[in-house]
């Protein structure tokens, strides 16, 4: 949902109040749920390394009783970001060569 967002200093904005919650122990998994949100608005923004690199981490940093829907989630958005880079066309749009 903040990744679609228009604008991008709003979403950026909002995880970083996700950050705030994972780093106080209270709720990892709001935590963990920042790193999809930049990764999606790095690949909008043509950064597909960073992109990477951040959905990356935000698989690592799932918590060990992320439901499986929940790993389902991020392995999905992982994967269109990996797509994204290889040169594919996903549901998004995303693209980087033609």
């Amino acid at each position: 949902m903040l990744a679609r967002s228009s604008d991008a200093a709003s979403a950026e904005a909002a995880t970083r109040d996700l950050d705030g919650f994972g780093r106080a122990g209270t709720a990892p998994l709001v935590g963990a749920a920042a790193r999809p949100v930049r990764a999606r608005l790095a690949g909008q923004a043509g950064d597909l390394r960073r992109a990477g690199e951040d959905i990356d981490a935000a698989v690592a940093r799932l918590p060990s009783d992320a439901t499986p829907l929940m790993r389902l989630r991020f392995l999905t958005a992982q994967a269109a970001i990996r797509n994204a880079a290889s040169g594919s066309t996903t549901r998004s749009g995303w693209t980087t060569r033609r």
